[in-house]
């Protein structure tokens, strides 16, 4: 009996066909890409209609093109089911959380996560369209990243570009920048190492590498430069062509430690006149820097390539080669403890620093890296831990941090959220929701893993599958110390390249759900199960768009309430009890509505909308302060003052509730307006090392 050979054309043909039914997949990195440029997708008022694209994409995706058996992926379905679970929890957590409303929405971007990741992994990755993606993260991140660049330099005044002459743009905090950019080096190494490509995209690929590298150091972010030591780790151990691999890297890697000098300066620069120069020729020297490693970077792979039939005939160079890395790994191992001395005496030196320095001492290095540790970190962390402590089991509830932290504080941060991807889960989401959380992400990376195994013949492929896995890497890293969870841009593209490592080179695979289930008997039970999933689907589906439409849509009346609240003060009113009326669960458009309508005196409308407030989410502080604010305008002194120490339990290390107190009990009138001058005031000189959401909850 003979064997069918499926001819070349044929062959084709199936391969452009698999490559458009990850269309939507492509769709998802240039959403990634969107969100970059909008201030990484931080505001509710962008990721919301985001996520609801998403969704939309997703179902279209499934009614238009129904998946086969054979398109499944065992370990990636159980991951994307376990996640499954994980949104659900989320959820649910609003039943125990004290702020419901928080819970909601961080329940809901738990879910835009979980979207786009389904995209992506919902069926195998041809090697091209696997190309086309990394080629749009490194290329669209790389050409962002100009953009702010060059932009900066036509600009007089960069400053806007900036915080503490640190990289702020595109995301608006600094580690989120530098996180992006960091995200984007790993694919542009991948494709330098892809030797199926031209020689000219491969050296372009290097100075994008070089490029993002520099723009990274151009925030001077702590987090992101641990994020690269451990993909760097990560990216060598896993690439098969080690040296090329490590050349690859070291090209970028030395181009940004010449340039580091001149990137560190403008931090340094005192003034706005002395801010401008110090950017330009930081930006010259990130452009002249990313030249050099493309003519550097084009004659070395011509090198190569002569070199390689020559080293493929000397197997033994390939082991003398490995033997060679190890050397230097235990070279710069033995220096390091030599520079460090005691490594005991040193790590605990280090974390005595970690936990008693302030952002103050941050400035005693020539940068940020040869500074002080000093953060506030170690105390949100402390209470991060608390919390879970407390409550192992289910936690808090998603996004419910920041009232509680205000009642813990050792210091004058006010931070949403605890800065770390990993004590949130634990806090938040108990022991059920961290096991779920991570549990996914443990066989995403399984199945990365796997993949690896599968294309190691091909050392290209197995070199896009390595450059997903390290920047996935590089972002959990930096999360893991960072609240880069609130934006969106990062997650995607990071949960986008690990999915596409996953599913890479599938053709042939054993691991299929027909082959572990089998395929249906077409039965009446069959005809039932069917119909059951479907309405079930069809269920999580209008409840998915349902919560993202109200919250959203809720989300926007509330921002739009705000943008025009000093031109039309009523219009802004009507808009804020809208978005009371779609999100129920929200104390924030009644308290924005009990601000606003102290402003117009109207002072019965602001004790109603402050107390349904305080009702929504009896634990924050500022709802009680201004509540009180607007008893006591009503001359209701003592319930004014009840309201005002409540303010003050929640807050105990808020001085402007105590100076409210003292004025009343003084028989003084205070205005609701100087009250929220002065706290704006003080906020200005605290606010740049949190999180831009702390000013409502400071």
């Amino acid at each position: 009996m003979g064997v069918a050979v499926e001819s070349p054309a044929a062959a084709r043909a199936t391969s452009w066909r698999d490559s458009l039914l990850l269309a939507p997949a492509l769709f998802v990195f240039v959403t990634g890409l969107l969100l970059a440029v909008m201030s990484s997708g931080f505001e509710p008022t962008v990721w919301y209609p985001t996520a609801l694209f998403l969704l939309v994409l997703l179902t279209l995706t499934v009614i238009v093109a129904p998946l086969r058996p054979a398109e499944r992926s065992l370990l990636t379905t159980i991951a994307i089911a376990i996640y499954g679970l994980f949104c659900v929890w989320s959820y649910l957590s609003i039943l125990w959380a004290d702020a419901p409303g928080g819970a909601w929405e961080g329940a809901n971007r738990v879910l835009l996560y979980g979207l786009a990741l389904t995209i992506v992994v919902l069926r195998p990755w041809t090697r091209r369209a696997a190309t086309v993606a990394f080629g749009l993260v490194a290329g669209g991140l790389t050409a962002i990243a100009l953009v702010i660049l060059v932009g900066g330099v036509a600009d007089a005044d960069p400053s806007h570009l900036l915080q503490e002459g640190r990289l702020s743009e595109p995301a608006g905090y600094v580690n989120a920048t530098a996180g992006l950019w960091l995200i984007g080096l790993w694919p542009a190494l991948a494709l330098a190492l892809d030797r199926a490509l031209p020689l000219a995209v491969r050296a372009l690929s290097l100075g994008a590498a070089t490029l993002l590298l520099q723009a990274t150091f151009l925030s001077q972010s702590r987090g992101a430069a641990i994020a690269l030591a451990a993909a760097a780790v990560v990216y060598l151990a896993l690439n098969r062509r080690r040296w090329p691999a490590l050349l690859a890297l070291a090209l970028p890697v030395v181009v940004t430690v010449l340039t580091f000098d001149t990137l560190a300066e403008v931090r340094d620069a005192a003034t706005v006149a002395a801010l401008a120069p110090a950017f330009d020729a930081a930006v010259e020297a990130i452009l002249i820097g990313s030249a050099i490693a493309v003519g550097v970077g084009a004659l070395g792979l011509l090198a190569g390539r002569r070199a390689a039939p020559w080293v493929g005939e000397r197997p033994q160079l390939s082991r003398g080669g490995d033997l060679a890395l190890l050397a230097i790994a235990a070279l710069v191992a033995i220096g390091g403890l030599v520079a460090i001395g005691n490594p005991v005496d040193w790590a605990d030196a280090r974390w005595q620093d970690f936990k008693t320095s302030g952002y103050g001492d941050v400035n005693n290095g020539s940068n940020r890296f040869t500074g002080s540790l000093g953060s506030g970190r170690y105390d949100f962390y402390r209470v991060a831990f608390d919390q879970f402590e407390e409550h192992p089991l289910i936690g808090v509830g998603q996004d419910n941090f920041a009232n509680e932290y205000l009642q813990r504080r050792k210091g004058g941060e006010a931070p949403r959220h605890p800065h770390s991807l990993v004590l949130g889960m634990l806090s938040q989401g108990g022991l059920i929701g961290s096991a779920l959380f991570f549990g996914a992400i443990a066989l995403l990376l399984a199945a990365a893993w796997r993949a690896r195994q599968r294309v190691r013949r091909v050392a290209d492929d197995a070199a896009l599958v390595v450059g997903g896995i390290a920047a996935f890497v590089a972002w959990f890293v930096q999360a893991a110390g960072d609240w880069l969870w609130s934006f969106p841009a990062l997650g995607i593209l990071a949960f986008g390249l690990l999915g596409v490592a996953a599913r890479l080179g599938e053709e042939g695979e054993e691991d299929r759900i027909s082959d572990v289930v089998g395929e249906p008997d077409g039965g009446p039970g069959a005809r039932f199960r069917l119909i059951a999933s479907r309405s079930a689907i069809a269920m999580g589906v209008l409840l998915a768009a349902l919560s993202l439409i109200c919250a959203g849509i809720a989300a926007r009346y509330t921002s739009s309430a705000y943008d025009s609240s000093r031109s039309d003060v009523l219009t802004s009113l009507e808009r804020l009890d809208r978005a009371a009326e779609l999100n129920p669960l929200s104390a924030e458009p009644l308290l924005a509505k009990g601000v606003l309508a102290q402003r117009i005196s109207d002072y019965g409308v602001a004790v109603t909308a402050l107390e349904e407030a305080a009702d929504r989410e009896p634990e924050n502080w500022f709802t009680h302060l201004e509540l009180g604010l607007a008893l006591a305008a009503q001359g209701h002194e003592r319930a004014a003052l009840a309201s005002l120490h409540e303010a003050q339990r929640l807050n105990p290390s808020q001085p402007l509730v105590d100076e409210v107190i003292a004025e009343l009990r003084r028989g003084r009138d205070v205005s609701a307006d100087d009250v929220e001058r002065n706290l704006n005031r003080a906020l200005e000189k605290r606010l740049s090392p949190v999180d831009p959401g702390a000013a409502r909850s400071h």
